[in-house]
């Protein structure tokens, strides 16, 4: 039980670093005024960090999981 709460905290803790991150971003290059692809495509790369982010998250709650399913085994 403890580590699903400890994964639904960090899930929860990177939506919101993603939320604010991407309020940051376009607050920050105001993307609104000058519709160009190339201000749309730096905008887009900056959030790649992110998607490895996300990626390294899912993994390990994969992980996690596998772990849990193997306690629960051992129990039956």
């Amino acid at each position: 039980m403890k580590n699903v709460k400890l994964s639904l905290f960090i899930l929860l803790f990177a939506i919101a670093l993603y939320a604010i991150f991407a309020i940051l971003t376009i607050k920050l290059t105001n993307p609104f005024n000058d519709y160009s692809l190339e201000k749309a495509g730096q905008i887009g790369d900056s959030f790649g960090v992110l998607t490895s982010l996300f990626t390294v998250f899912a993994f390990s709650g994969m992980i996690i999981t596998i772990f849990m399913q193997k306690e629960e085994l051992e129990l039956q």
